[in-house]
């Protein structure tokens, strides 16, 4: 039975940081109990290949960390306020031996904070707490700066997201166009899971598309978006996944070849 967060399933990243394996691995195995394929796990064993996984590698797309509150030479809030600093959205569950570590973790802005032996109810509620912040942020509004003002566009209405240089353009609803400035690396990172890189100038709301080939995406009102060669089965793969939540149909019309 899939779990809700927020009234759907999503693919949530999570990185486990404590300096024990097993622990990693027993807490791991606790989520994934309950959560089945809904989550992406990683793990780390120290603050340097935290930092490195998240900046790095991830470039800050990482929902939830569960950290050892002395992970980093016993200041595991400070590598959390450092991440933080960086990745303000990222949720943080602290973990530590003792109770009394609680007092001093709000540095930080933590979700959580579990004392061992950690039980599966303990990581349930830090799960559903940490869920409803990023549903929350995911509800929000993206903002748009332009020469006049800056503008509220709301997610859902964006059908695809194209870039000319430092020109972008959102496609809306209804055949409306706002543009501003701004770098696409950046708007992506600031997007729910239904948008899609499909090619090197475009985002796609998956939700839009009733076509997809290897070269190209038709979205609901006909408008045809290059498919990058190399992004082709990454973006068949994100559609297939995104509607294989029971809580999402895949569009009667959408055909994927």
């Amino acid at each position: 039975m899939a779990n809700k967060f927020g009234g759907r399933t999503t693919l949530v990243e999570i990185i486990i940081c404590t300096e024990n394996v097993e622990e990693n691995n027993t807490l791991s195995g606790m989520i994934k109990e309950r959560y089945l394929n809904r989550v992406h796990i990683t793990y780390c064993t120290n603050y340097f290949a935290l930092r490195t996984h998240v900046v790095d590698e991830l470039r800050g797309r990482v929902d939830i960390i569960f950290m050892d509150f002395n992970i980093a030479e016993n200041s595991g809030v400070d590598a959390a306020y450092a991440i933080q600093k960086i990745y303000p959205n990222i949720q943080i569950t602290f973990i530590s031996d003792n109770a009394e570590d609680v007092t001093n973790i709000f540095k930080a802005n933590p979700s959580y904070f579990l004392v061992r032996p950690v039980s599966e109810d303990g990581i349930c509620e830090s799960m559903i707490r940490m869920m409803e912040h990023i549903t929350l942020r995911k509800r929000k509004p993206l903002l748009l700066e332009t020469k006049k003002g800056i503008y509220s566009l709301m997610i859902k209405n964006i059908c695809y997201i194209e870039s000319e240089k430092r020109l972008i353009k959102y496609h809306m609803d209804e055949q409306r166009c706002e543009s501003g400035y701004g770098k696409l690396d950046e708007i992506q990172e600031k997007l729910p899971e239904q948008f899609i890189r499909c090619h090197q100038s475009y985002i796609v709301n998956i939700e839009k598309i009733q076509f997809l080939s290897g070269k190209e995406i038709i979205l609901d009102d006909d408008t045809v978006i290059p498919v990058s060669r190399n992004k082709y089965k990454d973006t068949k793969d994100k559609i297939l996944y995104y509607f294989s939540d029971q809580d999402r149909l895949l569009q009667p019309h959408m055909i994927i070849v």
